[in-house]
């Protein structure tokens, strides 16, 4: 039962994976039915195949003769161990239940003192300055502002290869466009990609009418920059 209830549980988490809708579920799709079928494959193994073949291979006895594990070394002082917690647990129940109420609770406070990210963050030795000029600006606009922004990020330490490009992307317009930058190997830089990314925000401040953003270039599409 305890192995049942175990692997139903897991494909209760999976198993809705694979009817997700959209994109995510055209990525997911698979892997939520590769999981659950082999979720199913292991409880079969479970109660066939593992029985068997512990029958064959476990026959020999035990410290102390007795043919019990719980009389080897390290699984006694494991027993034991877990008696002495749970018979303290018991006894001190308000203390126990006190202690994971405090537990609960320290996660709001914790939560301002730990950081999160969706991928974290690596030095790729790549980033991107995405910038907008004003509505209504013409292709030839937005093309000597992109020149201005070009100039200023090659005076930047380590860059290497510059790209720009203006209304890529589905919904853009020609007053929005975007600078790839690539910097130097990071074995061969003496500055990290982030405090190139933040030197490189200081110098467009002057910019920032045009909204622009330095962020780095990311392998997923589809999110927003981050200034």
């Amino acid at each position: 039962m305890a192995v049942m209830a175990t692997s139903l549980s897991l494909m209760i988490i999976f198993v809705p994976i694979a009817f997700m809708q959209g994109i995510i579920g055209r990525l997911l799709n698979n892997f939520g039915l590769t999981i659950a079928f082999s979720i199913l494959i292991s409880i079969f193994v479970s109660f066939t195949l593992t029985p068997m073949l512990c029958s064959r291979f476990f026959q020999y006895r035990f410290a102390r003769g007795s043919g019990r594990s719980k009389e080897g070394g390290f699984y006694s002082a494991i027993d034991g161990l877990y008696g002495l917690a749970l018979r303290f647990s018991m006894r001190h129940r308000w203390i126990i239940v006190l202690s994971a109420v405090a537990c609960l609770l320290s996660v709001y406070f914790l939560k301002n003192w730990i950081r999160t990210d969706f991928i974290p963050a690596d030095d790729t030795s790549e980033m991107i300055v995405n910038f907008r000029a004003d509505e209504g600006s013409s292709l030839d606009g937005t093309s000597d502002l992109m020149k201005d922004l070009e100039d200023k990020v090659r005076t930047l330490p380590w860059v290497i290869h510059i790209f720009g490009s203006i209304g890529e992307g589905a919904g853009t317009g020609a007053n929005e466009g975007a600078i790839y930058v690539q910097l130097a190997d990071i074995r061969k830089r003496t500055l990290t990609q982030f405090e190139i990314m933040q030197q490189a925000r200081d110098l467009l401040k002057p910019y920032a009418k045009y909204r622009v953003a330095v962020s780095p270039a990311s392998s997923w599409g589809g999110g927003e920059m981050s200034t």
